[in-house]
């Protein structure tokens, strides 16, 4: 299933992009590894070494992520 976030912030280990009003990205969610709260930031960690800073709250994720 595909899930809608909102990417302020992509850091692929090698690289970093930032937006701080963000952009819309589309993410397999069995790429989703973790996400957790950091500070007033929600960061998802995917499968492939990228993690995500996004605007959608932990708890929004979590409850799209049991809807599937």
């Amino acid at each position: 299933m595909i899930i809608r976030l909102t990417a302020q912030d992509i850091n692929s280990g090698t690289s970093s992009s930032r937006t701080p009003q963000g952009h819309v990205v589309y993410v397999n969610s069995e790429h989703i590894i973790w996400f957790h709260k950091e500070g007033k930031a929600t960061v998802v960690h995917l499968s492939d070494g990228i993690s995500m800073t996004v605007k959608e709250d932990e708890k929004d994720i979590l409850l799209t992520l049991t809807k599937l």
